[in-house]
C-alpha cells in the first residue's frame, strides 16, 4: 500500500514539474496577440503548402505565388514537414496565426516528452525532469522561437532525444520516424546531429545489434531521398548559392567562448565579432548545474584515484565522459578556433552560421546534466539538490517571450495572394530559378500582371487579334483558351523551372529556353487552342520518389516480419 501511494505521489509531482516546464516555455502562445520574428515567412510557407495540398500536389515542391507571382520550387529545397503539419491545421479551419501557435505548442510537447523519457531512461525520474528542463528551457530554443523564428530548426531539435531513446530501447520504428522527421524538418540539423547520434550508437550498442541500427539509419535516409536528392542536385538551378555569400558567409558568424556565459539577450541579428545583437547564452540552470556536476565529478575522480579505483570509476562514468566530449566538440565548432576544420570540410559552409551547432550542444549538454545527476548517491540529498537545480532552470523563463506583440498580426502573417506575390516575394527570393531576370524586373512585371497572365512577345500588327481566357488555375497547373489571328510567341507568368510541361490541344509542345525573363514561353500557331501547363516530376525527382517509396516499403515489410517472428 505504501509503495502504491509513493508511486502515485511521484507520478503526481512528475506531471506537475513537466506541466510547469511546458507553461514556462509556451505561455506567450496563449495570448491573443502575436509577435514578429526575423523570419516571419513562416505564415506564407504554411499558406503555400496548404494551397499545394488543396490542388493534390504531393510531394509538394512548387510555390505558385512566391517569386513575384512567377512561382518557385520552395519545398523542393526547404523543410517540408513543419509546414505540412501547419497546413493541415490551416486546412482544418484554424486561422493562420493559430496554426503557427499550434505548431509551436505541438513541438514543445514533443520536445518535453521525448527529453523526459530519455532522461528517465538514463538516470531515473529526476534525470528525466532535469533533461526535460535543460532542453525545453534552453535559451537557444527561445532564441529560435521568439527571435529568429526558426521553426524548422526547432522541429528538428525536438526529435533529438527520441533518436537516442530509440537507440537505447532498440525501437526501430521510433528511430526510423525520428530520423525521417529530423531530415524533413531541417536538413542542416540532420547534417550536424545524425553523425553524432551514430557515434553514440557505436558506443552503447553491442556489435550484433549494430547491423539492425545501420539498416534503420540507411532506410530512413533513403525514405527521405524524394526531398534530399533533388534538394542537393538541383540547388544550382536556383539562386540559392547567394545565401553563402555576403552576410551569410560563415566566416562572419563564429562565436567567442565568453558569449556562452554572457546574458546579453537581444532581438537583433548576428554580426561579426563578439557584440552580436542576439544572445548565445547557455542558460542559468545549465551553467550552474554544469559547474556543480563538474566539481562533483572531480571530487569523486580524486577519491577514486587515491583509492586506486580509477579504472572502475572511469568505466562507470564513460557515458558522462563521452557526452561531455560531444558537447565540447559541438561548442568548439561554433567558435573561431574551428575555422581550419570548416575550411577543410566544404559542406559545413551550407550551415551558414557556426552558432547553429548550439542546437546539438544544448541537447548533449542536457544529456550530460541528466547523466551527471547519477553522481548524487544519497537519495534525499539527490532529490533536494536536483529540486534546487530545477528551480534555477526557471530563471530561463524570461527568455521565452517576444520583444513586443503586434495588435494586427495580418501585417506580417497573411494569406492574400497579391501580398505574397509582391511584399513576401521580396522577403523570400532565395529559390527563384537562376535563369530568371533580376528582382527589379520581376517586380515590374508583377505590377503589370498581378494575376496569372499570358502576354505576347511582340505588339500585335494592324488588323491582328489575340484573346485569352484562364479556364483553370491551381498551385501546379494552368489551363488557357487562346485565340490568335497569327502565330505568336506567348509568355506565361510562370518561372521556367525544370518540370514544367506544356500541352497544345493535348499534344506536348516544347517550352522555349530563350525567354528574356526566364519564364515559360511557347510558340503557338494561329487559331483557337487549348493550352495546359503542368508542373510534373522530372526524371531525377521521379527516381527519388521511387527510391523513397521502395525504402519505406522495405522498412514496413521488415517490421512486419520482425513482429511475426516475435509472436510465433
Amino acid at each position: 500500500m505504501f509503495r502504491f501511494a509513493k508511486k502515485i505521489l511521484v507520478n503526481y509531482f512528475t506531471v506537475f514539474f513537466l506541466f510547469a516546464i511546458f507553461v514556462a516555455s509556451t505561455y506567450y502562445f496563449f495570448q491573443r496577440d502575436f509577435f514578429r520574428v526575423h523570419d516571419y515567412t513562416i505564415g506564407v510557407k504554411v499558406v503555400e503548402m496548404a494551397s499545394a495540398l488543396k490542388s493534390w500536389h504531393y510531394p509538394v515542391r512548387w510555390s505558385a505565388d512566391l517569386g513575384y507571382g512567377f512561382g518557385m520550387p520552395l519545398f523542393n529545397f526547404y523543410a517540408p514537414l513543419p509546414y505540412f503539419i501547419g497546413a493541415i491545421f490551416y486546412l482544418f479551419g484554424f486561422s493562420l496565426v493559430s496554426s503557427i501557435k499550434l505548431l509551436y505548442l505541438l513541438i514543445t510537447f514533443i520536445t518535453l516528452l521525448g527529453s523526459f523519457k530519455l532522461g528517465k531512461k538514463l538516470s531515473g525520474n529526476w534525470g528525466g525532469i532535469i533533461l526535460a528542463a535543460a532542453l525545453t528551457l534552453a535559451p537557444y530554443r527561445a532564441l529560435n522561437i521568439f527571435v529568429r523564428g526558426a521553426l524548422s530548426e526547432v522541429f528538428a531539435i525536438a526529435f533529438f532525444p527520441w533518436v537516442i531513446l530509440a537507440l537505447y530501447k532498440k525501437n526501430y520504428l521510433l528511430l526510423f520516424i525520428s530520423l525521417v522527421a529530423i531530415i524533413l524538418s531541417h536538413n542542416l540539423s540532420a547534417l550536424m546531429f545524425i553523425p553524432l547520434a551514430a557515434l553514440w550508437a557505436l558506443f552503447i550498442l553491442k556489435k550484433k545489434e549494430l547491423w539492425s541500427i545501420i539498416k534503420v539509419f540507411a532506410l530512413a535516409f533513403f525514405t527521405t531521398v524524394f526531398y534530399t536528392l533533388p534538394s542537393f542536385l538541383e540547388k544550382d538551378l536556383t539562386k540559392i548559392n547567394t545565401i553563402l555569400t555576403g552576410y551569410f558567409d560563415y566566416h562572419l558568424h563564429f562565436l567567442y567562448i565568453r558569449q556562452f556565459f554572457q546574458n546579453n539577450w537581444g532581438y537583433g541579428g548576428s554580426a561579426w565579432g563578439a557584440n552580436d545583437d542576439i544572445s548565445f547564452f547557455l542558460g542559468y540552470g545549465q551553467l550552474f548545474a554544469l559547474l556543480f556536476f563538474l566539481i562533483l565529478f572531480f571530487i569523486q575522480f580524486l577519491q577514486a584515484w587515491r583509492g586506486k579505483a580509477l579504472n572502475k570509476f572511469l568505466k562507470k562514468n564513460k557515458k558522462l565522459i563521452l557526452v561531455g566530449s560531444i558537447t565540447v566538440f559541438c561548442l568548439f565548432l561554433s567558435i573561431g578556433k574551428s575555422l581550419q576544420l570548416w575550411e577543410s570540410l566544404e559542406i559545413l559552409a551550407f550551415i551558414q552560421f557556426p552558432w547553429r551547432w548550439l542546437g546539438s550542444a544544448s541537447f548533449f549538454l542536457a544529456m550530460f546534466l541528466a547523466i551527471g545527476s547519477g553522481l548524487l548517491k544519497n537519495n534525499l540529498w539527490r532529490k533536494l539538490t536536483l529540486g534546487f537545480l530545477f528551480i534555477i532552470f526557471f530563471f530561463n523563463t524570461g527568455f521565452f517571450k517576444a520583444e513586443k506583440t503586434i495588435v494586427d498580426s495580418n501585417v506580417f502573417y497573411y494569406s492574400d495572394p497579391q501580398l505574397i506575390r509582391s511584399e513576401m516575394s521580396e522577403t523570400l527570393p532565395d529559390y527563384i530559378p537562376v535563369q530568371m531576370a533580376n528582382e527589379e524586373i520581376l517586380k515590374e512585371y508583377n505590377k503589370k500582371y498581378p494575376e496569372p497572365s499570358v502576354w505576347l512577345n511582340n505588339d500585335l500588327a494592324d488588323g491582328q487579334t489575340f484573346t485569352n481566357q484562364l479556364l483553370k488555375s491551381n498551385n501546379q497547373s494552368q489551363t488557357w483558351k487562346i485565340n490568335s489571328s497569327q502565330e505568336n510567341l506567348l509568355n506565361f507568368k510562370i518561372a521556367n523551372f525544370t518540370g514544367w510541361t506544356a500541352y497544345l490541344d493535348n499534344q506536348k509542345i516544347e517550352i522555349l529556353e530563350n525567354s528574356e525573363l526566364g519564364n515559360v514561353q511557347l510558340l503557338v500557331p494561329k487559331g483557337e487552342h487549348l493550352i495546359k501547363l503542368s508542373f510534373r516530376e522530372n526524371k531525377l525527382r521521379l527516381l527519388s520518389n521511387y527510391v523513397s517509396l521502395t525504402a519505406l516499403t522495405i522498412f514496413v515489410l521488415w517490421q512486419i516480419t520482425l513482429k511475426n517472428r516475435a509472436t510465433n
